[in-house]
């Protein structure tokens, strides 16, 4: 009786081991499987914040490129204001004409100017307007893709906080 006893007591524990065997088999499992959704994810986000960096990039070039459109229409501006200059030099000129010519010439240069003006101020003012358009636009995506990677970073860092104290 007593020796049944043992061996039922054997059998019990030996039954208890290879459950317990199975359960860290299974738990070792798991952690195998997390690790690597945890390493899938994480390359994810890594992929994901390439791609948002690369986007930014892009946005800072469009940005650079704007500031030489600006640079450019500075400059057109310069040497309209200098035709401008050199048009009253030669109104001046003009004014030791006969007043007759000098009259005919200075309502020639006045047209001229204005119309030059005209033209300058329209095609500044739409170049402006599509500028500031285009940098409120890039500025709206260059907000967007910062506050999309400081998502993506407290996702990753959530994820590796739960990762660590699994």
């Amino acid at each position: 009786q007593l020796e049944d006893r043992l061996r039922g007591q054997l059998l019990q524990v030996k039954e208890e081991r290879e459950r317990w065997k199975r359960e860290q088999e299974e738990i070792q499992s798991k952690v195998r499987n997390s690790q690597q959704q945890f390493e899938q994810v994480r390359e994810g986000f890594k992929k994901k914040i390439e791609k948002e960096k690369g986007r930014s990039r892009e946005l800072e070039k469009a940005k650079q490129d704007q500031q030489i459109v600006i640079d450019r229409l500075s400059d057109e501006c310069q040497t309209v204001m200098t035709q401008v200059e050199e048009l009253q030099e030669q109104i001046e000129w003009q004014k030791e004409q006969s007043s007759a010519e000098r009259e005919e010439s200075r309502k020639r240069w006045e047209d001229e100017k204005e119309s030059s003006l005209a033209q300058l101020r329209q095609y500044h003012q739409t170049q402006l307007d599509q500028m500031s358009q285009r940098e409120e636009r890039y500025a709206a995506q260059i907000r967007d893709l910062q506050s999309e990677i400081n998502d993506l970073l407290s996702e990753q860092t959530a994820h590796e906080n739960e990762y660590e104290a699994w």
